[in-house]
Parts: structure tokens; sequence; C-alpha cells
């Protein structure tokens, strides 16, 4: 669902996910250690407070995963995939990107929806969205 909202004196196209009652959702707080998910599709719910750094990698394996986090020294979401493993088909698959992200009262809130082959992450209710292939 998109809709238009205004920051300051900029408008911005938010992107809301449409959910489904089917898709479980798992909130995650700073510092818990693991979270084994079974289901082919799921939610992560991230609430973090923007004074820190935080991250959360996503494994499929013994040395294979992705990553996903936010770096305060320069406000910015990076997606690293360098590490999934599906490398051989594209030399610009194994990237790490990036994107600038502002805190919304001293919070950054990450929705992210995992399914078999996609990731879309929602930043501060859809402010910022980044879909990566996995």
């Amino acid at each position: 669902e998109l809709s238009l909202t205004k920051q300051g004196e900029v408008f911005k196209l938010k992107s809301n996910p449409i959910s489904s009652p089917e898709i479980k959702s798992y909130p995650l707080s700073k510092g818990q250690a693991n979270l084994e998910v079974d289901e082919g599709s799921f939610h992560l719910v991230i609430d973090a407070d923007a004074s820190d750094s935080f991250n959360v990698k996503m494994a499929y394996g013994k040395d294979k995963f992705i990553e996903i986090g936010y770096d305060l020294e320069t406000e910015e979401l990076y997606f690293d995939r360098r590490n999934s493993g599906q490398k051989a088909f594209s030399e610009d698959f194994a990237s790490k990107d990036v994107m600038k992200v502002q805190a919304v009262d001293g919070k950054v809130k990450l929705d992210i929806f995992v399914d078999v082959s996609v990731v879309e992450v929602f930043v501060n209710d859809g402010l910022e969205v980044m879909t990566q292939q996995i």
C-alpha cells in the first residue's frame, strides 16, 4: 500500500507492507542471541534505539548467511549478501548495498519480510524500502 507523507518541507512516498495472518512475526531485541525459524516466509520486527549500531544475521547453513544492519556512524542501513553462498551466477550478486536512513524520534524501526528468495526491509514504517533477492 502506497501513501504520501510529509517530512518537514519534503513529501515522501511511503510504502506499507500488506500483512497476512499466515506470516508469523518475530520481534527481535538488542542483544538477543539466536532465533530459530522453520517457516519459509516470516516477518522480523526490530524497533531499535538509533544511538547505537545493530545487525541481524540470517544463516542458511554453516557458512552461508545474509546480514542486515544499521550503522550509526554513517546513518546507513546495509544489506550484505557477500556470504550468501549464491555467487556463481553473477559477479554483481555478492554485494553489500547501503542506503541513508534517518532516525524517527531517536529510533530505527525495521520490518523485515523474508520469503524463499526475497527479503524486503521496510524502514520506519515504510519511509524507506530495500528489496533484495537472496
